[in-house]
């Protein structure tokens, strides 16, 4: 019987599958053979900033990284691949990489660590992110994480509005 038989029948059901091979071996190979001759902005003025050590921005590899696994996963689809992930991955990252307040603010004229400053933090009481007990305790698996009473002052008038939000899950 023929694999694609076979598969179609649901034999070999369970056993798993290796996923599809990749067409560059890394991010930076991608980057550097498809994505830099392909994608061409100019970076000169206050539109748009750049750093060419990018690989030193936590921010900027992170979403590269997210950007080569989606154009390995969309290049294989025949159809609207490319134009999916042009729309909703590459516009949407290079966007928020180039702008003019984004990672890159401080690399005008060569690569600055640790620029701009990070997001302020507070941390919080321990209690408020503790697991619920009749939940998993991994945030990943059903949210685990307890749902907390928001209460939010209305400007207008002296009356509040209480919501109760699931972390992860949005207001109920």
């Amino acid at each position: 019987m023929s694999d694609n038989v076979a598969a179609a029948m649901g034999e070999g059901a369970g056993q798993a599958q290796a996923p599809p091979e990749t067409y560059f071996k890394s991010m930076m190979e991608w980057f550097e053979r498809w994505l830099r001759p392909t994608y061409r902005r100019s970076t000169h003025g206050d539109l748009r900033e750049w750093c060419d050590q990018w690989w030193q921005h936590a921010e900027a590899l992170s979403r590269m990284d997210a950007l080569w696994r989606a154009w390995e996963a969309l290049r294989l689809d025949p159809g609207t691949g490319l134009s999916v992930w042009w729309r909703d991955h590459a516009d949407h990252h290079l966007a928020a990489l180039l702008d003019a307040d984004g990672p890159f603010k401080a690399c005008g004229d060569g690569h600055i660590d640790d620029s701009p400053e990070r997001l302020r933090h507070t941390t919080p009481p321990p209690e408020m992110f503790a697991p619920d007990e009749d939940q998993s305790p991994s945030p990943i698996a059903d949210g685990g994480r307890p749902a907390v009473a928001i209460v939010e002052a209305s400007p207008r008038r002296s009356t509040e509005n209480t919501h109760t939000v699931d972390r992860g899950r949005g207001l109920r």
